[in-house]
């Protein structure tokens, strides 16, 4: 009779033991699909995180009615170049139109002339140089360049953005609208901070407008 009830205890034991194994594996998977889902989870809110911040990121450099860079990026690119301690440059381009845009259809218009000018614009700069909108009716482009070079580039972008008309389109009705341009140069003085360039810029740029 003893050895008969210590049969029936190991036999009790396995049959736990077996129950409490399963138990735990099922326990392992369910834990393991639990843990896998909320990886992805997470990987799925990185990912939600990552294109929001892309998307500010976008839109804080980007000027929204024209898809050009903005006054921040500029502002970003000169902090660049003043942390390479080389002499860079800013050609600031200015215009004004011959009130062909009624103030209805300024606001329309205006962008679409920014982004013609500043196609046109792009054809006298190295393709390397960028574009920024400085205000509403200024663009500026940055670039590295020898002394010996600024002046003339300045004059060759002068002459080939001249007084010139702009094709646009308002209200589905196409309107020819002549502008005039300004271009100045501003070149960094050794030793300037951003904000004191940005404070020249903004100067030659209220000159410019108002010699126009």
């Amino acid at each position: 009779m003893e050895a008969s009830a210590e049969v029936d205890d190991e036999a009790q034991l396995r049959t736990a033991f077996r129950r409490y194994a399963s138990g735990l594996s099922a326990y392992s998977r369910k834990a393991k699909a639990e843990n896998l889902a909320a990886i992805v989870g997470m990987r799925h809110h990185r990912e939600r995180i990552c294109k929001w911040l892309a998307e500010a990121s976008v839109s804080t450099f980007t000027d929204a009615e024209t898809g050009l860079l903005n006054r921040t990026a500029a502002q970003r690119r000169m902090e660049t170049e003043i942390a390479k301690e080389k002499p860079f440059c800013a050609i600031v381009v200015s215009w004004t139109e011959d009130s062909t845009l009624s103030e209805k259809w300024k606001a329309t218009g205006t962008g679409q002339i920014v982004k013609e000018l500043a196609d046109r614009l792009a054809a006298t700069i190295r393709p390397y140089d960028v574009i920024f909108r400085w205000s509403q009716d200024q663009l500026v482009t940055i670039f590295s360049a020898a002394e010996s070079d600024i002046a003339s580039r300045t004059n060759q972008i002068a002459g080939w953005l001249g007084d010139a008309s702009y094709s646009i389109e308002v209200n589905g009705e196409p309107l020819i609208v002549k502008a005039q341009t300004a271009v100045s140069l501003v070149e960094h003085i050794s030793g300037e901070s951003v904000d004191k360039m940005i404070g020249r810029i903004d100067s030659v740029a209220s000159r410019q407008l108002a010699a126009q």
